[in-house]
């Protein structure tokens, strides 16, 4: 029964990795479309370049390798660390953007 929730916790974080990381891309590319600029070297890099789907090329990796590492590294109970450190960053990440996007705006 304990392995049920853990697994669900996980399956849910996981969406919610997602889900983030989409909006990130999204608010990443409306605040570049307004005229900010990529504080990330490697992917100011590609938006120099005209690359900017190879971010979402990197995103997908990151968020497989992370995966993928963690199901087999961790012990069950920790397993939500990973999901919980990549949700809170491009969390922060997502809430500057449209912080930054809303106040040019105006």
């Amino acid at each position: 029964m304990k392995n049920k929730k853990h697994y669900k916790r996980l399956k849910v974080m996981w969406f919610l990795v997602l889900i983030v990381s989409i909006t990130d891309l999204m608010t990443t590319y409306i605040g570049l479309q307004k005229g900010l600029v990529e504080s990330n070297p490697l992917g100011d890099y590609f938006i120099q370049m005209d690359l900017f789907f190879m971010l979402v090329i990197i995103k997908v990796i990151v968020i497989l390798f992370c995966y993928y590492l963690t199901k087999y590294a961790l012990p069950l109970k920790y397993r939500i660390i990973t999901p919980l450190i990549l949700f809170t960053a491009w969390g922060i990440a997502t809430i500057v953007n449209t912080y930054l996007i809303i106040y040019i705006s105006f």
